[in-house]
């Protein structure tokens, strides 16, 4: 269970919020695509194709945060759109643009996402639901999905290729100070329990969403991941995950095979050990 099943139950949104949507976020945390992302063993594409997904949301959601609207939380430093295109740019190249509305138009889920995201806005509490999912999602679990990317890619922390996790007013490290800081803003947002419980809907909906959108970019190379639990020991400490089977062993005559030619992969050899700099072959 996520850290979100031992909150006190108070009248406050967020709290009331979090434990009505508990078994969602546990859900979506231990997908078969997050766990692919704790066990490091996805490919560059495949990630392309989710954070070209996750741009497509985030680029109509925050077009659709005029000047304004739910004042009590949003803050553009907040904003992902430009992170999201900085990665996309380093892990596709120029034309990461085209390639990435490619990946969108192959993808039903993220359609459905956006056409239901239209809806939603007409309402404003249900575009705050919009809002409170997506910025937290990435503040909080992105802190640790940022490492393994930053981990698999050989980047540091909010490097191109891994900028979608890092905020530029937060530091490492201070991510969960920062959702304490928008929760707490989000407590003052006037509802009548009518537009809580419609919020509420809305928000089910959005993990049922983002599920179908994970489905997807799984289903791009299947390869069995790690949960999320298994990833840290009984200290919480960040376990090193285990290399994946494509990872362990490759003769000298097939490593020359992954020079990046055609977009392919590119692995070099250092003490042993097979490294995917893929990600670095615009640099």
């Amino acid at each position: 269970m996520s850290k979100y099943g031992s909150l006190s139950r108070s009248d406050g949104h967020s709290k009331w919020f979090l434990q009505r949507t508990l078994a969602e976020h546990d859900r979506t945390m231990d997908h078969p695509w997050m766990q692919m992302i704790y066990k490091q063993c996805f490919t560059v594409g495949q990630y392309a194709a989710w954070l070209a997904r996750n741009h497509a949301v985030f680029e109509r959601m925050e077009g659709l945060l005029t000047p304004g609207a739910v004042p009590e939380v949003h803050d553009d430093r907040l904003s992902r759109t430009a992170a999201l295109e900085t990665d996309l740019r380093q892990l596709l190249g120029a034309d990461w643009r085209g390639e990435a509305a490619e990946m969108v138009r192959g993808s039903p889920a993220t359609a459905a996402y956006l056409a239901r995201l239209e809806e939603d806005a007409t309402r404003e509490y249900a575009l705050l639901a919009h809002h409170f999912l997506q910025y937290n999602a990435v503040l909080s679990g992105g802190a640790y999905l940022g490492r393994m990317v930053s981990e698999k890619f050989c980047v540091v922390r909010g490097a191109p290729g891994v900028a979608f996790y890092a905020f530029p007013d937060v530091d490492e490290g201070k991510e969960s100070a920062r959702v304490q800081k928008y929760l707490r803003a989000f407590d003052k947002v006037q509802l009548t329990e009518e537009e809580r419980d419609s919020m509420l809907a809305v928000m089910q909906r959005v993990y049922s969403d983002t599920e179908l959108m994970m489905q997807e970019c799984f289903d791009i190379n299947p390869v069995e991941g790690m949960l999320y639990a298994a990833a840290k020991d009984e200290n919480g400490n960040v376990l090193p995950p285990a290399p994946c089977p494509e990872q362990l062993e490759l003769s000298l005559p097939e490593l020359h095979g992954y020079t990046g030619a055609d977009s392919g992969r590119i692995l070099f050899s250092l003490a042993g050990e097979l490294l995917d700099v893929s990600a670095g072959r615009g640099l």
